[in-house]
């Protein structure tokens, strides 16, 4: 878990910097002058707090006076050309989606000694000492503010040793009404294609700003889900899976894995399932590139949850029960009495312009019925309910199908991802 801030005064003070100076001091054989004591006070303060843990104290010290001492004397050479990222990579590790890669902590031989390194540290002191032409020079370039070394060695460093200082964050909602359609029936597990920098809604997705990627962590927060017997369970969890991210999640038995575990709670005809008690958010081992689908499934607790369709087509009848109006959908609808749904595609007969009142009358019904608001119903049986609205004083009416959505069967499921700031 890394902080924005370094958080952890016993290694932002005097002391403590103190002890670094005095270990380039002894690596480079030379007082450091002016800048590079700043430069130094910089690096400690940009530092990853947990990476100054009992355990990791020791070798966080070490890596930082031999990547300092390594700027140091490198920047009093002639040569022009340093990447300090691409040393600090081989040096401390990267991870990736693809694989797995090890850092310096995970080097059991870390420390002692190697030939190289041993014969690296015989130069002379004569050798590593500047002439008094010399360190003038090096004092006068390094008052030059936009010096390249000093300000590869403040970004790239800090961002492979503070991530945390590059992390932001951005939101989506996945709103089950507007899922991809590609299942019909009951529904096992909710899709959307993921618009990444799109602010327009489409049917069939979920949108986020910008440009997500390299995402570290996700955090849900609390939700309800629609009440299904097999949701109903005495652990009284739900656990919750984004497949697509599914190769780092947790691994349970039964064959499923998940990456949150919420407490649920039945409300009448709903599941509320609440996050901040537990596992609300997913660290992930290795930053995810992104995901063009995102596909949800859900587990009681970890036994399949297969949720009752949440759309059908349907015909109306305008007339029989008026002045409600009596749907008729093609499966069960599984619906109880003042539930809300909602109507699209729904058309009438042509009028001719000539008959304005009609065709008002006309539009009206056709507006209202695909409104967005929708309507509450009451149940007529298996396959019928009506909707309080007076439709039978329609002009020239059709009978074709259009499409009915259950409000009751609605989702909502905000989504927080933290992902690394890309370099410009």
């Amino acid at each position: 878990m890394y902080h924005s801030s370094n958080d952890r005064r016993e290694i932002t003070n005097s002391k403590f910097y103190d002890v670094i100076f005095q270990g380039v001091v002894e690596k480079i054989n030379r007082p450091l002058n002016e800048l590079e004591r700043k430069k130094t006070i910089t690096f400690i303060n940009d530092m990853d707090p947990d990476l100054f843990k009992p355990k990791l104290k020791n070798k966080t010290v070490s890596i930082m006076v031999s990547t300092l001492s390594d700027e140091f004397i490198k920047y009093n050479c002639v040569k022009d050309v340093y990447d300090i990222q691409d040393e600090l990579r081989q040096t401390i590790g990267t991870t990736g989606e693809s694989g797995t890669s090890y850092s310096i902590y995970d080097d059991v031989n870390f420390g002692k000694p190697s030939q190289t390194s041993q014969s690296s540290q015989t130069i002379q002191p004569s050798q590593s000492q500047p002439s008094q032409s010399q360190t003038s020079q090096l004092s006068q370039s390094q008052s030059e503010p936009e010096n390249r070394a000093a300000n590869t060695f403040d970004s790239k460093t800090a961002r492979l040793l503070n991530p945390g200082s590059f992390f932001r964050k951005n939101y989506i909602v996945l709103d089950s009404r507007y899922r991809m359609t590609d299942n019909a029936g009951q529904i096992s597990s909710f899709k959307w294609v993921y618009n990444l920098g799109s602010q327009t809604a489409m049917p069939g997705s979920v949108s986020a700003i910008g440009n997500v990627r390299e995402i570290v962590s996700m955090k849900v927060y609390p939700f309800r889900i629609p009440y299904v017997a097999s949701a109903d369970n005495k652990y009284s969890r739900v656990s919750v899976l984004l497949n697509n991210f599914s190769s780092q999640a947790f691994i349970s038995n039964e064959n499923r894995k998940f990456h949150f575990m919420l407490q649920s709670q039945i409300d009448s005809d709903f599941i509320d399932l609440s996050a901040d008690n537990y596992n609300d958010i997913y660290h992930f081992e290795n930053p995810v590139t992104t995901a063009s689908i995102i596909e949800v499934s859900f587990g009681s607790p970890l036994l399949p949850i297969l949720f009752d369709n949440d759309r059908d087509t349907c015909v109306i009848d305008y007339f029989s029960n008026a002045p409600m109006t009596k749907i008729t959908t093609t499966s069960k609808h599984n619906l109880s009495n003042g539930d809300q749904v909602y109507f699209s595609n729904f058309n009438v007969g042509d009028v001719n312009a000539i008959l304005s009142v009609q065709k008002s009358i006309n539009d009206n019904i056709k507006n209202t019925i695909n409104g967005a608001n929708g309507f509450l119903i009451t149940v007529l049986d298996d396959y019928s309910f009506s909707i309080d609205f007076d439709s039978s004083n329609i002009q020239n009416p059709v009978n074709s199908q259009f499409n009915v959505y259950y409000g009751s069967k609605r989702i909502f499921m905000p989504i927080e991802f933290t992902f690394i700031m890309p370099e410009k």
